[in-house]
C-alpha cells in the first residue's frame, strides 16, 4: 500500500464520476437514436446528450463535493455581516460584469463575421445551433453573475468588473488583466466551434450506422468503434470548453501566455493542420494505411487493429479524466487520475503511437526511399507534439501542484519503472529555475505577456 508521501497531488476531477457521466451520455445517445422524433436536428440530439453528461457532474460537484467553495474559486459561505456588506453596490457590479461579457461576445461575433473561414459550409451547423442556445445563455448570464457575486469573498476584485471599469475609463488599463481575459476567450472562440462540428459529425455517423453489421467481422467492428471512441473524446471536449465557471471550479485559472505555446497547439487543428502543415509539409501517409497491407491476413489484421483501438481508447480515457475541465492551452486544476497516473502526457503519447500503426510508414511502399521519407515526416509530426508538451509544461510549472505531480511521475510513472527515462533522459520532467524559486502565490499570479520581448521563446 502506498504511503501518503508516495501519492501524487489530489486530482480536481473524479474519474469515477466522469465515467458515470459518460454512461449517462451513452444512454442518452442510444435513447435519441431509437426515440428521437422524426426531423430532430443533429444539434438537438447533441444538446440532449450534452445535458446528460453535464448534469451528473454539476449536481455532484455542487451538492456533494461543494466545489463552488474550493479555494481557487474565490467563493465562500459568507457571514451575515459580510453578505450584507457585499450587497451594497451588487446591482451595479453585476451590470458592469455583464457589460464586459457582452462586449467580449460582440468582439468574438465580429471576428466570426470578419474571417471568411467561418462563412464556409463546414462551420454552418455550429452557427445554426449556437444562435438559439446563445440567446438562452444571454438570459442566464445575469442570474449566474448575481449568484457568483453573492458568494465572492472580494467581489470588487473580479476581473470582469475591473475590465468594465477600464472600458468606461474609470481606472487605467492594465495588460495583466486585459491579456489573460482575451486569451481565455480566444481559446473558447477557436475550439468551441471546432469541437462542436466534430461532435455533430460523429453523432450523425452514430445515428445512421447499421448496428446489425458491426459484429459480422473485425473490419466492421473496427470501422464502427474507431469513430465512436472519438465521439466520446469530442463530447467531453465540447463540454469542457463551454463549462468554464467559477461556480463549478471549472474556470480557467490561466491560459498559455506565449506565442510559441499557442503556435504548437493550434498547428495541430484545422484549418492550420489540414490546409497548411499536413497538406504542404507533413503528408506522411500517401494514402497507404495499415488495412491495405494486412487485409488478407485475418489474424494479424485483428491484432493490429486491436492495438490501434487500445491506443486511441487510452487517448480518449485521458480526455475523460478531465471531466468538464478539458481544454487546450489552459490550466483549470491538476489532473492526476486515469492515465495521468501512469505518465505525464498519455493523450499525446498514445495518439502519436497510433499514427505509426495506422499509416505504417515503415512498411515498404513504392520504394525504400519513399518509406524512409514517410517515416521522417511522421517523426516531424511527433516533434511538433513533443514541443507542444514542453510548452504546456512551461506554462503549468508555475503551479506548485503540477511540479509536485511531474516529479512524482518521474519516480513512479511507467516510463521510469521500465527504465525508459534512463535511456531517453530528455523525456523526464526537469523543474525549471523559475518554478524552484517562486513562492506558491507568485507562481499562480504571474501573467507574462503574450506579445512582447522573448514571447516567442521560453521566458
Amino acid at each position: 500500500m502506498m504511503t501518503q508521501r508516495s501519492m501524487p497531488p489530489r486530482s480536481v476531477s473524479h474519474i469515477g464520476l466522469n465515467i458515470f457521466a459518460l454512461c449517462c451520455g451513452v444512454i442518452a445517445l442510444l435513447f435519441m437514436r431509437d426515440h428521437a422524433p422524426k426531423g430532430t436536428q443533429t444539434w438537438e440530439i447533441a444538446f440532449f446528450v450534452y445535458l446528460a453528461v453535464c448534469l451528473p457532474l454539476i449536481i455532484t460537484d455542487l451538492v456533494v463535493r461543494k466545489k463552488q467553495y474550493a479555494p481557487s474559486t474565490g467563493l465562500a459561505k459568507l457571514s451575515r455581516e459580510q453578505t450584507k456588506k457585499n450587497s451594497n453596490g451588487r446591482l451595479k457590479r453585476v451590470a458592469l460584469k455583464l457589460l464586459t461579457l457582452y462586449a467580449t461576445f460582440a468582439l468574438i461575433a465580429f471576428l466570426y463575421w470578419l474571417f471568411p473561414l467561418y462563412h464556409t459550409d463546414f462551420y454552418q451547423p455550429f452557427f445554426n445551433a449556437a444562435i438559439p442556445l446563445f440567446r438562452l445563455w444571454l438570459m442566464a448570464a445575469p442570474v449566474y453573475f448575481w449568484l457568483v457575486d453573492r458568494k465572492q469573498i472580494n467581489p470588487a476584485e473580479d476581473s470582469y468588473l475591473i475590465l468594465a471599469e477600464m472600458l468606461l475609463r474609470q481606472r487605467p488599463c492594465d495588460s495583466h488583466v486585459i491579456l489573460p481575459h482575451f486569451r481565455d476567450w480566444l481559446v473558447k472562440a477557436f475550439f468551441i466551434p471546432l469541437m462542436t462540428i466534430f461532435l455533430f459529425q460523429n453523432i450523425t455517423f452514430f445515428m445512421t450506422v447499421d448496428f446489425s453489421t458491426v459484429t459480422n467481422n473485425f473490419k466492421n467492428f473496427y470501422n464502427f468503434f474507431y469513430p465512436m471512441i472519438f465521439l466520446i473524446d469530442v463530447l467531453f471536449a465540447a463540454v469542457g470548453y463551454v463549462l468554464t465557471m467559477k461556480l463549478l471550479d471549472t474556470h480557467i485559472r490561466s491560459s498559455e501566455p506565449t506565442l510559441l505555446g499557442w503556435g504548437m497547439a493550434i498547428a495541430c487543428y484545422p484549418p492550420f493542420w489540414t490546409m497548411l502543415l499536413y497538406s504542404q509539409f507533413f503528408a506522411y501517409d500517401n494514402n497507404h494505411f495499415w488495412g491495405d497491407w494486412l487485409e488478407n491476413n485475418t489474424a494479424l489484421y485483428a491484432i493490429w487493429g486491436s492495438l490501434i483501438l487500445l491506443l486511441v481508447s487510452i487517448y480518449t480515457y485521458a480526455t475523460i479524466a478531465f471531466g468538464y475541465r478539458f481544454s487546450n492551452l489552459t490550466y483549470r486544476g491538476i489532473i492526476t487520475n486515469g492515465p495521468y497516473r501512469w505518465f505525464r502526457h498519455p493523450a499525446y503519447v498514445t495518439k502519436n503511437l497510433s499514427w505509426w500503426l495506422i499509416s505504417a510508414p515503415f512498411l515498404i511502399q513504392n520504394s525504400l526511399a519513399e518509406s524512409f521519407q514517410a517515416c521522417l515526416l511522421l517523426a516531424g509530426v511527433n516533434a511538433i507534439y513533443y514541443l507542444r508538451a514542453r510548452t504546456e509544461e512551461h506554462h503549468l510549472s508555475r503551479y506548485p501542484e503540477y511540479v509536485a505531480y511531474a516529479e512524482w511521475i518521474n519516480q513512479h510513472g511507467i516510463l521510469s519503472r521500465i527504465g525508459l527515462q534512463r535511456i531517453l533522459p530528455f523525456i523526464a520532467y526537469k523543474r525549471p529555475p523559475y518554478a524552484a524559486k517562486e513562492t506558491d502565490a507568485e507562481a499562480i499570479s504571474i501573467h507574462r505577456p503574450m506579445w512582447g520581448k522573448s514571447s516567442w521563446l521560453y521566458q
